[in-house]
């Protein structure tokens, strides 16, 4: 096993701009992009969305929807990326395999993060 960057925030920053990269293959920003991550995510998203744009949830639900060509932008753009990563990772002994399965801690580490400050959120704006 590797050891860990000294700088975690540095190395994240710096794959940021590579997906900033990939992102750009498709005339896309990665501000752009996020915002199609979240709309495909559907009715689901609308409460982080609704948060994002300072507006109500009702509001969101309703106007909100990821067109097919929205789709299709995201598919290629996720597309972009994930080709810059494995570039980036091709000259590793074993490919892009270990560095993508890296990310699954971060992605269980994230949702766990995301899960406990909405019931911090929920709890809090029961108290009121």
């Amino acid at each position: 096993m590797s050891e860990p960057p000294e700088r975690p925030g540095r190395l994240v920053a710096r794959l940021a701009r590579q997906v900033e990269l990939g992102v750009a293959t498709v005339a896309l920003t990665l501000s752009q992009y996020r915002v199609l991550i979240l709309l495909g995510k559907g009715k689901e998203a609308a409460p982080a969305l609704a948060e994002k744009l300072a507006a109500t949830r009702a509001s969101v639900t309703g106007v909100v929807d990821l067109t097919d060509e929205g789709r299709r932008r995201l598919e290629l753009a996720d597309a972009g990326v994930e080709r810059r990563l494995r570039e980036i990772a091709a000259d590793r002994p074993d490919g892009a395999v270990a560095a993508f399965e890296g990310l699954g801690p971060w992605l269980q580490a994230r949702n766990a993060d995301r899960s406990a400050r909405s019931s911090r959120a929920g709890r809090a704006g029961g108290a009121r």
